[in-house]
Order: structure tokens, then C-alpha cells, then sequence
């Protein structure tokens, strides 16, 4: 019996882990185990989409510091 699994998310290289037999340890870091490898892409895919709001989220927080620094220089609050 064929399982799926996601490792912890890296940019570089994403992959999806195929296990051939049940695997005898649970997945790692609380993970999921999936029965076809398309339920694995739909997941992995749906992480990528999470972890790109998230990084939108921070680069309008940084937008947001380089104007309150720039504002600092000119005197303003």
C-alpha cells in the first residue's frame, strides 16, 4: 500500500514523500499521511498559498516601517 507524505515546507525543492509500505513511524512533526498523491499536491499547494499571504502580510509590515522610518528623518511623528 502506497501512502504520501509533505515534508517540512522548503522553497528550493518542493517534493511529496512516496512510501511504499505503511510506514512504521507516524509522520514527522505532526504531519499527515495521504492515500493518492494527488490529496498530497492539493495539500502542498494549498500550504504554498498560505505561505504566500503570509509573506505578503510581512511585506506590507515592512512597507509600513520604511515609511514611519522616512518619517522620522524629515521630523514628522
Amino acid at each position: 500500500m502506497r501512502k504520501f507524505e509533505l515534508p517540512p515546507m522548503n522553497i528550493q525543492r518542493p517534493r511529496i514523500i512516496e512510501h511504499h509500505a505503511i510506514p512504521i513511524r507516524g509522520p514527522r512533526r505532526g504531519g499527515k499521511y495521504f492515500d493518492t498523491w494527488e490529496e498530497a499536491h492539493a495539500a502542498l499547494l494549498e500550504r504554498a498559498h498560505k505561505r504566500v499571504t503570509v509573506c505578503e502580510r510581512t511585506l506590507v509590515e515592512a512597507r509600513q516601517f520604511i515609511v514611519k522610518v522616512e518619517a522620522m528623518r524629515k521630523g514628522g511623528k
